[in-house]
C-alpha cells in the first residue's frame, strides 16, 4: 500500500508536467499566428513591380528592406544617414517615395537614423510586433525600415528608429530636378530660396 501511495503522486506530477507542456506548446502556436497575422499587410505591392530595384540592393540593404533585419544589419553609429544634417528629404530606397524629411531629424540615441515625424503617415506603416516592440515599413514597397519607440526625453513623442540602408537622400537643392518640387515647401520656411539653390 504504502508504494502505491508513492506512485500515485508521482503519476500526478507526471501528468501535470505533459498537461502544461501541451499547454505551453499551443501557447506558442498561437502567438505566432498572432505575429504573422499582425505582419500582413492588405496593401502589399503587386508582385513584381520592385523586382528591378530589390535586385539592384546591396546585401545589407536587401537583408534590411526585404528580410525585416534592422538590428541585424547596420552596426549601430556606423549608418550612412546617421549623422547627416545636409536640408532634403530621406525616401524609400526600393520605391522612392519620400519618408522623412531633414527637419524632422533628432539627435541619434539608439545609434541610427532617427526623426520624430514622417512626411507621410499613410505612407509609413506601424505593425505592432511582440510588445513594446512595433516595426515601421513603406505601404508602396513593402520596405522594412526600422521601428519606433517613444522619445524618452520627450514623453508622448515619437521616434523612429530607422536603418540608413532602407534610405536614399535628395538634397533641397535637387528636389525639382527629382520630380519632388512639391517637398520644397518643407524648407521654405527655414530657408530662403536662393539658400536652396545652392
Amino acid at each position: 500500500m504504502r508504494e502505491e501511495g508513492k506512485v500515485r503522486p508521482a503519476l500526478f506530477l507526471a501528468g501535470l508536467g505533459v498537461a502544461m507542456c501541451a499547454l505551453l506548446a499551443l501557447m506558442t502556436k498561437f502567438a505566432k499566428v498572432q505575429i504573422k497575422q499582425s505582419v500582413a499587410t492588405p496593401n502589399a505591392p503587386p508582385a513584381g513591380k520592385f523586382d528591378e530595384r530589390i535586385k539592384a540592393l546591396s546585401r545589407e540593404a536587401y537583408f534590411t528592406t526585404q528580410r525585416d533585419g534592422l538590428d541585424n544589419c547596420d552596426i549601430p553609429n556606423t549608418g550612412k544617414w546617421v549623422n547627416h544634417a545636409e536640408l532634403g528629404v530621406y525616401t524609400d530606397v526600393v520605391s522612392d517615395k519620400v519618408l522623412f524629411a531633414s527637419i524632422a531629424k533628432l539627435e541619434s540615441v539608439e545609434g541610427f537614423a532617427e526623426f520624430s515625424a514622417t512626411t507621410d503617415s499613410a505612407e509609413v506603416e506601424e505593425i505592432p510586433r511582440v510588445p513594446p516592440l512595433v516595426k515601421v515599413r513603406s505601404r508602396t514597397a513593402g520596405t522594412w525600415l526600422g521601428r519606433v519607440t517613444g522619445d524618452r526625453k520627450n514623453p508622448g513623442v515619437k521616434r523612429y528608429i530607422i536603418n540608413s540602408t532602407a534610405l536614399d537622400f535628395v538634397p533641397a537643392a535637387d528636389l525639382e530636378a527629382r520630380g519632388l518640387g512639391e517637398w520644397r515647401r518643407l524648407f521654405l520656411k527655414t530657408q530662403p530660396e536662393a539658400d536652396l539653390r545652392k
